[in-house]
């Protein structure tokens, strides 16, 4: 049966092709290691399984396992495939078509229930259209910068004057207060015509303005945030006011980046850069259920981590169940308080910390070692104090908060790939080990860190082992007081 182009890992697995070229480690649901085409000391080659592709973050070569082999051995495409055991069945690359041969079927990772859905095409404006806009948002950026009240609300969302001037957000004050009216040829728009049958001028409200960039600087959409008093007094429902003529692009903000958080609103997007703008990009769909374009969907799926943040109602969480399904590295990590970013903000949440959280602690905090040795050491770092009592079964060890600095649960993956799960609810330790799970609260790992640090590498390893064995087989295994001794 023939296969077209898009067909090509059913046959052959990228994975296994670049590991025998390039030392790979596994990242979430992708594979990471050196680019083999060009010089570099941290890793940023990156495999995806689900998607069978490469991308290298630092000089931008990417494809798929037909690709990785042309640059790797300089080969055409006819070489490259017979390389890997593709027999060609026409023309080659675009309208090229290949038999595969029969091969081991690799499988990283879940991919079952997976969302095959195409997605959004979108179109870019006119050049006339991106012109005008910019004309518009370079004006409306000098008005913000006038406008106390305009900036005082955008500091109520958490908005920094820096970030307002870094995504060149702005403040359109209208024509004496009321909205600007102008002719749509201005903007590179076909004329319409109402119902008096007079010309419709193009509507452009008072209030916040919102660009979007591409990657040359260029504005393709305009979003306009109403004010509430002209929300009281036309369309009160339209609360943000999409431009004519605009390029419905998704929002992406830090492209370049491997681990992202999906939010719906725009400003949110800006509000997660500005706070944690080195751990991750942000990517708005201003609606839960909204597609990502052809772009975004290509940086979604060579992702390391994604994190869901949709609004916390029915329409987010059916949203977020949509985008965990298509990527099988997307988890929903919803705000702990309020209904979404802002709100959280607007509460204490301290967004970078939750953001931390969500891209698992070990990660952010031990880089490549997962092992329960460095867990451990981390927590004994923490701080050695002990309660009184030992043991959670009698309820007397508080392994609910008190001076533990953990906040949620967690599960982490070993380098064995051994799922142990990190928690300090009472409940959920009980639970979880009464299913035969390996569980640790802070309080077992503190004091599981202090004896190892009274041993030898050999020690150490024997320990760790005699303590994860008496955790798997034993239900409600409980590390106590001393050396720790379970």
């Amino acid at each position: 049966m023939k296969k077209t182009m898009e067909e090509r890992k059913v046959g052959v697995d990228i994975v296994e092709v670049v590991s025998s070229t390039v030392r790979l480690r596994k990242s979430g649901n992708n594979w990471l290691g050196l680019c083999p085409f060009h010089t570099e000391k941290t890793p940023s080659f990156s495999v995806s399984p689900s998607r069978q592709r490469f991308h290298c973050f630092g000089c931008g070569v990417d494809g798929d396992v037909i690709d990785f082999v042309m640059h790797r051995d300089g080969v055409d495409f006819h070489d490259a495939c017979r390389s890997l055991g593709i027999e060609i069945g026409g023309k080659g690359k675009g309208g090229r078509r290949y038999m595969a041969t029969p091969a081991p079927k690799v499988v990283h990772g879940d991919g079952g229930g997976k969302d095959t859905r195409p997605p959004r095409q979108v179109n870019m404006p006119s050049d006339a259209w991106m012109d005008a806009a910019d004309g518009f948002v370079s004006k409306c950026a000098m008005h913000l910068a006038e406008n106390r009240d305009a900036m005082a609300w955008l500091a109520g969302r958490g908005i920094s004057a820096e970030s307002a001037m870094e995504y060149r957000l702005g403040w359109n004050p209208g024509r004496d207060g009321k909205a600007l009216y102008v002719p749509r040829k201005r903007w590179g728009l076909p004329p319409e015509r109402g119902q008096s049958g007079r010309p419709k001028p193009l509507w452009l409200p008072v209030g916040i303005v919102l660009p979007l960039l591409d990657q040359d600087g260029r504005v393709i959409q305009i979003r306009i945030r109403r004010t509430d008093e002209d929300m009281r007094q036309f369309l009160p429902a339209m609360k943000y006011r999409v431009v004519p003529g605009s390029g419905m692009a998704t929002m992406v903000l830090g492209r370049r980046m491997m681990d992202f958080v999906i939010c719906e609103n725009g400003l949110d997007a800006i509000l997660i850069r500005q706070e944690a703008g080195d751990l991750v990009g942000a990517i708005s769909t201003w609606s839960a259920t909204t597609m990502p374009d052809t772009r975004t969907d290509a940086i979604l799926s060579r992702a390391t981590r994604i994190l869901v943040a949709t609004d916390y109602d029915s329409a987010g969480r059916k949203g977020a169940d949509m985008i965990c399904t298509r990527y099988e590295q997307a988890t929903w990590w919803p705000v702990p308080i309020g209904n979404d970013i802002g709100e959280a903000w607007a509460a204490g949440v301290d967004l970078r910390e939750w953001i931390r959280q969500g891209l698992t602690p070990v990660d952010v905090e031990h880089g490549d070692d997962r092992s329960v040795a460095a867990i451990a050491e981390k927590s004994r770092e923490n701080g050695d104090r002990e309660s009184a009592d030992d043991s959670p079964l009698d309820g007397r060890d508080d392994v609910s908060g008190g001076d533990m600095a953990w906040d949620g649960s967690w599960i982490v993956a070993l380098e064995d790939g051994t799922e142990v799960y990190l928690t300090n609810d009472r409940d959920l330790w009980h639970q979880l080990s009464g299913e035969g799970e390996i569980v640790f609260t802070e309080q077992e790992l503190r004091r599981l860190g202090n004896a190892l640090g009274q041993l030898n590498d050999d020690e150490r390893g024997q320990m760790l082992a005699r303590v994860l064995e008496a955790k798997d087989v034993f239900g409600h295994a409980y590390v106590a007081r001393g050396a720790g001794r379970v």
